[in-house]
């Protein structure tokens, strides 16, 4: 319950807090190079590492990471899902009672650096304060411990128009 309880609260502090974004056509990458334009994001406790854009800067008071500019951000988070499949776990998110991602978020399986994953896409109604908030939800390849507690799903939330570009370059590391 406690859990679930630190979920709104980071939920609606994130509805408080997160910049403008401009539309533009996502940028795939598929080689595994990093473009000159982009820095590599990693946080060994996470065990996660992914590209995101130079211009964008870390955002003090956000643990474990945020990080934004003026055309995007993006934030890490873990779920538990002891015990849920990672489609409970999207439901859980996409379908939460405030509608983070509107009434009728688009959901795509993916595949992610070998691992089971859920895209989440804003619905047209999206609350404008989400910042066309999209998520990307990834099964750890083995459970994470961070602070003593297992984790068994990643969480990066990103503004649609970045989240393919960081979703492709998503890489589980090992500390």
């Amino acid at each position: 319950m406690r859990k679930k309880l630190l979920y709104a609260l980071f939920l609606i502090i994130s509805i408080l807090f997160l910049p403008q974004s401009t539309l533009a056509e996502p940028q795939k990458l598929h080689d595994g190079t990093k473009p000159p334009n982009y820095n590599i994001y990693k946080n060994v406790d996470y065990q996660v590492e992914f590209q995101y854009p130079k211009s964008w800067k870390p955002v003090t008071g956000y643990t474990p990471a945020k990080y934004e500019g003026t055309d995007g951000y993006f934030l890490i988070s873990a779920v538990s899902g002891v015990g849920l499949n990672i489609d409970d776990v999207v439901k859980f998110n996409a379908y939460h009672k405030l509608q983070p991602f509107g009434s009728r978020p688009k959901i795509e399986s993916l595949s992610i650096s070998g691992q089971e994953a859920r895209l989440i896409l804003p619905s047209t109604d999206q609350d404008e304060h989400m910042h066309n908030e999209a998520s990307l939800i990834i099964k750890y390849p083995s459970p994470v411990t961070i602070n003593g507690d297992k984790y068994y799903y990643l969480i990066i939330y990103a503004d649609q128009n970045h989240i393919y570009q960081i979703g492709n370059t998503v890489t589980f590391i090992h500390s």
